[in-house]
Parts: structure tokens; C-alpha cells; sequence
């Protein structure tokens, strides 16, 4: 009786211990985001990390190309004590309304290295891109309309 609750507390004790595999990264947001305003699209995340992670450490975002072809990837160090990274692409064309995009994250030890976590999502635009304008509305430092694309001109 006396080894049978001496096995049943270590039980307890290792079931309550943590092994620190715990996620690295996880997603706090992300999505489209268009400017009418310039006529340019992009999409990006926000990573948070949580945890010791290596000194060299980066944080890599492979983000689905629209256009196809190649992957757009975008790099970023670890850096002590942040805890919050943004990653996204430069301006894109050929976004699709209900278009599921694919983005892989991965967080590498150092430059080259082993993965030390890698999380996916997809997000989806709830426009169409062919919906903005095609170049800025306006020009120059103030708000000039864009002599190009004024669309007050019938």
C-alpha cells in the first residue's frame, strides 16, 4: 500500500513538471492591407514569441505570391527582449477576393540552421485588387490629384 502512494505522487509530481517544449511563435495577426490613397497592396503578419531563443536566431515569413511563381521571403532578427514581430511583403499585384494565400513561418536558430518552429496560415482578401486604383490618386507632398488617375474625369 505504502509503494503504491509513493508511485501514484511521483506520478503527480512529473505530470505537473514542464518540458519546455512549449511554441516558440504563434500568430497575433496578420492579413491585407490596401491604400487607395497610392495604389498599393501588401500582406504581412504579426508573430509573437514567447520563451529563451538562440542568439542568432531569425524569424522567416515565406509569403504566397498572388502573381505566382516564387515565394516572397522576409527576413527579420531575434532580437533580446522583443517579443512582437511584423513581417511583410513589399507591394504586390494580382490579389483575389476569397483567394485562400499561404504563409509559413519559421523560426531558425541562426542563419542557415535547424528550425527551431514553423506555423502556417492562410488569409484572404476581402477585395478584389482590380477595386483600387492602378498608381497613386494624388502626387507630390501634398494631396495633388494624380493627373493620370483623377477620377473625377468622366
Amino acid at each position: 500500500m505504502n509503494c503504491s502512494r509513493v508511485v501514484l505522487t511521483a506520478l503527480l509530481l512529473l505530470s505537473g513538471c514542464d518540458d519546455g517544449q512549449k511554441p516558440v511563435a504563434s500568430f497575433a495577426g496578420g492579413g491585407f492591407v490596401f491604400n487607395y490613397r497610392i495604389g498599393e497592396a501588401f500582406y504581412g503578419v504579426v508573430i509573437n514569441t514567447e520563451g529563451k531563443l538562440p542568439q542568432e536566431a531569425l524569424i522567416e515569413a515565406s509569403f504566397e505570391n498572388p502573381m505566382g511563381g516564387q515565394a516572397i521571403l522576409v527576413t527579420d532578427k531575434i532580437r533580446d527582449g522583443q517579443r512582437r514581430y511584423t513581417l511583410r511583403t513589399p507591394a504586390l499585384k494580382g490579389i483575389k477576393k476569397d483567394v485562400p494565400y499561404k504563409v509559413v513561418v519559421q523560426i531558425l536558430a541562426k542563419p542557415g540552421g535547424e528550425v527551431v518552429q514553423r506555423i502556417e496560415r492562410t488569409f484572404r482578401s476581402q477585395v478584389d485588387q482590380s477595386m483600387i486604383p492602378q498608381g497613386p490618386l494624388i502626387i507630390g507632398p501634398g494631396y495633388t490629384l494624380n493627373p493620370e488617375n483623377d477620377i473625377t474625369k468622366p
